[in-house]
């Protein structure tokens, strides 16, 4: 038998085997719940929703033009609260009381704040196809000169400050200079700044393009097709700049990040279309009716005091209308640090505005993106 010491023995060895175990269950939980905060932060839904924006981007910019419009573009706006609170504490319910998927960035200075915009606007940029596709087709007044073009936006981010927390901090909001951090800071994992990934001059992100180019996609693989030099076939070779605006205070005032878009075509390049266009029509026409179409033409053809004048009247109302159609797009683009021909046919910009109807109404006209 047993004596009572060594029984007293036994106990104490079952007490620290069972509270060895209590206290590895609990460190086992403890990392579970790390992993688990690591991979929500990696993969977690905004990161998705981003994902799911690109695609959609891609699909679009897939099909020929005219049915651009009916590939919808699946681009949730990201929503982010700056505080300075402890564990992320802090709330910017001015902007956001009641808004799902929420992001609370904590920052220690203004060097954080500098870094979130930046990459926010890197993000937006790489996230809406750098600029290289046309998205926003108004297929009639960009391809023929018929109608009218405004400019179409995605707002891919909002941002507010937890004000109290900021101040409890001493972190000054006068000290935030984007531009400067982009010129003179790296992308993270790379050895180029935001500026040179991006290939900016200064001011707001903005990719000028050519609105009357479509980009191809490699379907199979969702990349951009290169050229034999290995360049994106994409990139309008006579456009290359992008811009950023350099203004810290303005920039202090604004609480979104949204790309825009805007395209007009050229006198010429209308008309060519419109030539095409007609070659086209009548060519199937003479295939399908080839007696119908032949009398159609000698009618045209014999009552040319009265065709020829429409005609004339025609094509003068259309060459008004891509000349304001112009008007408009350097109206939005003029900003940038473009030729005026450039402007005129138009640019792809990620642009930080203050998020109120004044501010969005100055660049947007329609806006695609989801709550």
């Amino acid at each position: 038998m047993q004596s009572k010491r060594e029984k007293r023995d036994t106990r104490n060895k079952k007490g620290e085997i069972t509270i060895a175990w209590i206290i590895t269950i609990v460190l086992l939980a403890f990392g579970f719940i790390l992993l688990l905060i690591f991979l929500y932060n990696m993969y977690g839904p905004t990161d998705i929703n981003r994902t799911i924006c690109h695609e959609s981007v891609i699909f679009r910019a897939a099909p020929p033009e005219i049915v651009q419009s009916y590939m919808p573009l699946k681009c949730a706006t990201r929503k982010i609260c700056i505080t300075a609170g402890l564990f992320n504490s802090g709330s910017c319910d001015d902007e956001f009381k009641g808004e799902k998927n929420l992001i609370k960035v904590k920052v220690s200075s203004p060097k954080d704040i500098e870094k979130l915009y930046s990459q926010e606007i890197l993000e937006c940029w790489k996230m809406m196809g750098e600029g290289k596709l046309s998205l926003f087709q108004q297929y009639g007044a960009v391809k023929f000169g018929v109608g009218s073009v405004y400019p179409s936006c995605i707002m891919c981010s909002r941002i507010a400050y937890d004000n109290e927390s900021l101040n409890k901090a001493g972190i000054d909001l006068g000290l935030v200079n984007v531009p400067f951090y982009m010129q003179n800071y790296k992308v993270p994992n790379s050895q180029l700044t935001y500026f040179e990934t991006m290939n900016l001059n200064s001011k707001d992100a903005a990719v000028p393009f050519d609105g009357l180019k479509q980009g191809e996609i490699d379907t199979s693989t969702g990349e951009l097709k290169k050229d034999k030099e290995g360049k994106t076939q994409t990139q309008p070779p006579e456009i290359k700049e992008i811009e950023v605006v350099n203004n810290p205070e303005e920039l202090l005032k604004t609480d979104a990040i949204m790309f825009m878009q805007i395209a007009a075509p050229t006198q010429w390049g209308s008309l060519g279309n419109i030539g095409k266009l007609a070659t086209l029509g009548l060519g199937g026409s003479f295939l399908a009716a080839p007696l119908l179409t032949g009398k159609a033409v000698t009618g045209v053809i014999a009552n040319w005091e009265i065709s020829l004048p429409l005609a004339i009247v025609g094509v003068g109302l259309q060459q008004l209308n891509v000349a304001y159609n112009r008007d408009v797009t350097a109206g939005y683009c003029g900003d940038l640090t473009l030729s005026s021909t450039a402007a005129r046919s138009g640019c792809s910009s990620v642009r930080t505005v203050r998020y109120d109807e004044e501010g969005i109404s100055k660049y947007c006209v329609n806006i695609e993106s989801l709550p």
